[in-house]
């Protein structure tokens, strides 16, 4: 799957709500699975604009050996 900014998967979800487009084009003119922007509506109609940040750390090599 090709990796969008939380910008764009927003834009896309409002897209959506507008209405005036279907699900199936919309995830098709972004190059996914239909199911797989469903899912992404899904989270942000629970979450908001936090469903697409990621929360997670990146931790430098030494510290994961260290681990």
């Amino acid at each position: 799957m090709t990796k969008f900014s939380t910008n764009e998967k927003i834009l896309a979800v409002m897209r959506y709500e507008k209405g005036s487009e279907s699900l199936k084009s919309i995830a098709k003119s972004i190059g996914i699975h239909h199911s797989v922007f469903l899912n992404g509506i899904r989270q942000y109609e629970h979450h908001g604009e936090k469903a697409f940040i990621k929360s997670y750390t990146s931790y430098p090599a030494q510290i994961k050996l260290d681990v």
